[in-house]
């Protein structure tokens, strides 16, 4: 049997949310202009987003982008025609790349956007934006993704972007918003419909203690890997935090209460301590990726709607908070892990509360987050597929009512299962749930691979 770092949690079940600790949303000092040019062109990689948000779009009678109409027909056999130079003239259309040129037939220099145009088993056509406005921040690609289909670029919260070679895009961060690359913490993003002059300042990526730093990455790394925007440290929530690292290295002992007259006490690091996740014995690389394969740690983690962390790291304890700097509308539900994610871990991280009652031999938690905590699993299965065909796993299950603390499920609004056995490492597993949200059916099925899956 082997038995993983020791995790323990507080959940405050009632929101938590410091004025003192709130986000930063504008500029700080430091902040100077970074260079960014934006251009359009044809992406390599089928971008994904977090939860329910369509990237594949209906044709209809109609097709709307930068504010030009373009009519659609079907023929008698299905067949699409777009009318693409606006003269009444309909031209036949395959599935596959499709490049529309925007503007007049007579213009210089139109602009164009690439599509790519699919028909499903049912016969209806659907399409996604294709083109992609590719830049360089620092040393980091970034990409920005026409979401909704319009052909237009630069919608916060609608559009998306994507860092490195990413497959899943996070919400295009608005000109309010602090959010990092892995060496820039920058805010004050604008440009124009397609990429017109970007403008963005920010400064170096730094956390208050050089330790803490590993921590921050490694947080930014699975936000990443889940769709969800990467922040920096909120410099107001890792003071006390540090503090509370301070008094736990003194005492030895992982706890989130400090008892007054302890050596290195303080009331702030108890606030801290209370409202933060806490680990001993990870490398401070690990901490992150640690909490999120446990059930009830992961959240803080992976919440939307953070703008900032609380990071700290000192001696053998971490500790993460994520859940004191909230702000926006955040995007429901948030699926971990993501459909098709790759090198899945393959076991239970074991923490305290502890959902599973001592189990010590379980599969790394599939969870679902919702905007509500009115969640009831009516139909799961996780299956593990290989070449005699899908075999049903045994799972624990959470929801609003059942599985675990219920009372922790209901703060957390989460609904999800445990695997009662390791998954397999190099296996393809599909998960399918159909979950009650406050009176709305919501059904998923997606798959995801283990660590060590071979793409055939």
């Amino acid at each position: 049997m082997r038995t993983l770092h020791p995790l323990l949690m507080a959940i405050a079940l009632s929101a938590v949310c410091d004025a003192a600790a709130a986000d930063r949303t504008a500029e700080t000092p430091g902040d100077k202009p970074i260079a960014l040019s934006l251009k359009p062109e044809r992406a390599t990689t089928a971008y994904r987003v977090q939860g329910d948000q369509p990237i594949e779009h209906p044709m209809g009678d109609g097709l709307s982008l930068a504010g030009q109409r373009f009519a659609i027909r079907t023929t008698d056999k299905g067949m699409l025609e777009i009318d693409l130079a606006g003269d009444g003239k309909f031209a036949a259309v395959r599935a596959g790349p499709l490049t529309v040129a925007l503007g007049q037939s007579g213009d210089k220099r139109r602009a164009k956007i690439d599509l790519f145009v699919t028909r499903g088993s049912n016969g209806a056509w659907s399409y996604r934006t294709i083109t992609r406005l590719r830049g360089q921040l620092g040393d980091t690609q970034v990409a920005i993704v026409d979401v909704d289909g319009d052909g237009v670029f630069n919608e916060p919260g609608v559009d998306a972007m994507a860092i490195g070679e990413g497959e899943y895009a996070f919400p295009l961060p608005d000109a309010g918003e602090r959010w990092c690359t892995a060496t820039l913490d920058v805010t004050g993003l604008a440009f124009g419909p397609m990429g017109e002059q970007p403008t963005l300042v920010g400064k170096p990526l730094t956390t208050t203690i050089p330790e803490a730093m590993p921590v921050l990455t490694g947080i930014n790394e699975e936000r990443l890997k889940a769709g969800l925007t990467p922040r920096p440290e909120n410099t107001v929530l890792s003071a006390p935090l540090q503090k509370h690292i301070a008094y736990m290295v003194g005492t030895g002992t992982l706890a989130h209460p400090e008892q007054a007259g302890s050596p290195n006490y303080s009331a702030d690091g108890h606030d801290a301590g209370m409202n933060s996740i806490l680990s001993m014995g990870n490398p401070a690389p690990g901490v992150a990726a640690g909490m999120v394969a446990t059930f009830y740690h992961r959240q803080d983690v992976v919440r939307p709607d953070t703008r900032g962390f609380g990071v700290g790291y000192g001696g053998r304890f971490g500790g993460i908070d994520g859940r004191r700097a909230l702000a926006g509308q955040p995007r429901w539900p948030v699926i971990i892990p993501v459909p098709d994610q790759s090198a899945v871990p393959t076991r239970f991280a074991h923490e305290s509360p502890d959902p599973i009652g001592g189990d010590r031999e379980a599969g790394f938690p599939i969870t679902a987050y919702f905007g509500t905590d009115a969640l009831t699993m009516n139909t799961w299965k996780l299956e593990l597929l290989d070449k005699s065909g899908p075999k049903s796993i045994d799972c624990y299950v959470f929801d609003g009512k059942v599985g675990g603390d219920v009372s922790f499920n209901r703060y957390q609004r989460v609904a999800g299962l445990i695997a009662k056995d390791p998954l397999q490492s190099a296996s393809l597993y599909r998960v399918s749930m159909t979950v009650d949200v406050a009176g709305t059916p919501w059904t998923k099925t997606w798959q995801f691979s283990t660590d060590g899956y071979k793409t055939k």
